[in-house]
């Protein structure tokens, strides 16, 4: 409950310092709201940034193991829309994996750990995104991957002896 407290105090002192730069002296009450909300929200994700990043590296390999098997054996997939909307799929994965990257190394991540997340996330893109070029992009997409949940993990390990996660 007390976290919940802190959370709240740090948005509003936020809120606070926007309203005095008069940035949202035009908001209306609702809006202001909002605003407190979802700064309270990004507050959680910078926390569970981490546990995001691995699980959306883990469903990208689920994803990419099973997309082959899946387009070879089911007639669910003969509609083309179905078909690339399954494997447009790529791009959510590689806005997951921005997403959480930039929050966990926003404050508390060592600069080893910043450069790795960084550096697998840029192959990760790099690897998905050419991986109609060349088969080798496919299999560097998988380790990239493998990277940023392995560097992930470590991040987490790193805060949890620091007690900042």
């Amino acid at each position: 409950m007390r976290a919940s407290y802190l959370t709240i105090y740090k948005c509003k002192a936020v809120y606070a310092t926007l309203l005095q730069e008069s940035k949202l002296r035009e908001r209306t009450f609702a809006q202001s709201i909002v605003l407190l909300c979802v700064l309270m929200k990004i507050d959680t994700l910078s926390r569970k940034a981490d546990y995001i990043g691995i699980t959306g590296s883990v469903l990208c390999i689920i994803h990419c193991l099973i997309t082959p098997i899946l387009l070879l054996t089911s007639s669910v997939f003969q509609n083309s829309t179905l078909r690339v909307g399954y494997l447009s799929l790529d791009y959510v994965f590689i806005g997951v994996n921005i997403v959480a990257v930039y929050f966990a190394t926003r404050h508390y991540a060592a600069p080893a750990i910043k450069k790795s997340l960084w550096g697998f996330l840029a192959l990760f893109t790099v690897a998905l995104l050419l991986e109609d070029v060349a088969p080798f992009f496919e299999y560097l997409a998988y380790a990239a991957s493998a990277g940023l949940v392995i560097t992930h993990l470590i991040n987490i390990k790193q805060h949890r002896l620091n007690h900042t996660h």
